[in-house]
């Protein structure tokens, strides 16, 4: 089978309001500018700088002394600095931008010959607030360094959110995602803004290549995650359940990068009681690196990742009693070994062993983003994520034994390109335009 869409999606806001003005792969900063009195200034000049990769975003404040900058790229920490004639610069470190978020200052200018310390405080906005659309909650670049995860899956993140509920169907599949009770296919699962669903249906994760067991992306290429359950934001749509957001990592001025690796395998499970059947074979080994920086200082960079995964895991199930539970306490190993008999002698055919099996699933990811600012209002975003991986399917149970033969192999081929160009006209209006390309291979 093979499953191939394109879609074009163009999405375009301009949108003239104060504090309600966030993107789906952006955040914004708003807040008021006061004279020492307590009165609204206007024509103070406020710019914000993250010195990581040297975006800019310049506004002035209006009548009532308010700014806002929309479209303003996620991640920290942001210099804010706002100045005018006779007054002071008033310098804010430390600002921090989240997705989807709004990020509330209040400035307090002084004059010129003012004396003594002159302090500047930033707040995040409250989990509920008018400043957000919506019912949604995030997962920081830190959150997501510091939890553990077994599965190192952007689903085990989701657990932070109380009505994100994650639990194992199948041992051949990822962790299924439910939210507030529903079904996991009601969901939608986007990557930068992209949707990134499983088009064919089957599979419980809901992502592409679900089948195999794989996860959509490397967690190492993540930088944020958002997690949605109502939005009145017309860019988030397309579910009834929950939405999870994935905000990929982009290069800096500096250069950065890591490697890492894990392995489990049988040799560390334990025995168990004298009437526990052996663990069969068993591996569980990832690795990979990820390499981020510059091109051009302050204008071009990029951010890559590669990660491969070897996992072998036993059915579970067997005939002859020595690994995995019998089927039917082994009442018909004799049957069974008769029959296998009796195909090998009268059809030269083997239909498999009688023990219990082990299924091979492999997989290989490669991500790359590619981050141009082009000037102060424009930049634009090129990302492009590659999964290629195997899943062994063979699924006896209580009740039926599956031959060796009787497995199929399931492989899974998933491209996914993006092109995104941000803008900003004036000092409340931006537009988003966003081009996905994304072909998704499965055979059976």
């Amino acid at each position: 089978m093979m499953k191939k869409f394109i879609c074009l999606t163009i999405c375009t806001l301009l949108w003239a309001g104060f504090v309600h003005a966030q993107g789906v792969t952006t955040g914004s900063v708003a807040g008021t500018a006061m004279d020492p009195n307590g009165e609204p200034m206007p024509g103070v000049t406020v710019v914000a700088t993250l010195p990581a990769t040297g975006n800019r975003y310049a506004t002035v404040t209006d009548a009532e002394g308010r700014f806002r900058m929309v479209n303003v790229k996620v991640g920290g920490p942001y210099t804010v600095a706002a100045s005018l004639s006779g007054f002071r610069t008033s310098t804010l470190t430390d600002v921090q931008v989240r997705l989807g978020e709004t990020t509330n200052l209040d400035i307090q200018m002084q004059l010129e010959a003012a004396t003594g310390e002159i302090e500047v405080v930033g707040e995040s906005s409250p989990l509920i607030a008018p400043t957000k659309m919506g019912v949604a909650s995030s997962v920081s670049q830190g959150s997501l360094e510091a939890l553990p995860t077994i599965d190192r899956s952007v689903y085990d993140m989701a657990r932070t959110n109380p009505v994100f509920s994650v639990y194992s169907e199948r041992d051949s599949e990822p962790n299924v995602l439910s939210v507030s009770g529903r079904n996991p296919r009601y969901n939608n699962i986007s990557i930068d803004g992209a949707v990134n669903n499983d088009v064919f249906g089957l599979a419980d994760s809901g992502t592409p290549g679900g089948q195999t067991g794989t996860q959509p992306i490397q967690l190492d290429a993540v930088q944020e995650v958002q997690l949605v359950t109502s939005s009145f934001d017309v860019r988030q749509g397309g579910f009834t359940g929950g939405s999870v957001n994935v905000i990929t990592k982009s290069g800096t001025n500096e250069f950065h990068g890591g490697v890492f690796g894990y392995t489990a395998s049988d040799s560390w499970v334990g025995g168990g009681p004298d009437y526990f059947p052996e663990f069969g074979t068993y591996e569980d080994t990832e690795y990979g690196l990820s390499l981020g920086g510059r091109l051009i200082r302050d204008k071009l960079f990029f951010f890559a990742n590669y990660g491969h995964n070897t996992y072998d895991a036993p059915t579970g199930w067997s005939l002859d009693g020595v690994t995995g539970e019998c089927w039917m306490n082994c009442d018909y190993v004799d049957e069974a070994a008769d029959l296998r008999q009796y195909m090998i002698d009268t059809y030269n055919y083997d239909p498999g062993s009688l023990g219990e099996q082990t299924r091979e699933r492999p997989s290989d990811k490669f991500f790359v983003r590619f981050d141009w600012n082009l000037s102060q209002n424009h930049n634009f975003l090129l990302r492009y994520n590659y999964v290629d991986a195997q899943n062994l399917i063979n699924r006896p149970g209580s009740w039926t034994y599956e031959w060796d033969s009787e497995a199929y192999d399931f492989d899974n081929k998933t491209n996914s390109l993006v092109g995104q160009w941000n803008a900003v006209f004036g000092s409340s209006s931006f537009n988003e335009l966003r081009v996905t390309y994304q072909t998704i291979r499965d055979r059976r």
